[in-house]
């Protein structure tokens, strides 16, 4: 099932981000990138203009994507 995120289940969305970043995207960034992107996670003014939608198994989250609420950009998706 896909739908949209609750406000409450955006912290657990964005540990899924940091995970997946972490262990396939993180390698091939450098430190000052891999340091940006975590930065990004916790800009509360930078979320809050994103809309997060959640596809899960059952109950549990296992992707993500992140829209901006302008509805023209894709911001993340793991």
């Amino acid at each position: 099932m896909i739908r949209k995120l609750s406000a409450e289940e955006r912290v657990t969305a964005l540990d899924l981000a940091w995970r997946v970043f972490s262990e396939y995207e993180s390698p091939d960034y450098s430190k000052e990138g891999t340091l940006e992107f975590k930065k990004c996670l916790h800009d509360e003014k930078y979320l809050a203009g994103i809309e997060y939608y959640g596809a899960f198994d059952g109950e549990r989250l296992i992707g993500l994507v992140g829209i901006r609420s302008d509805r023209k950009h894709i911001s993340c998706q793991f």
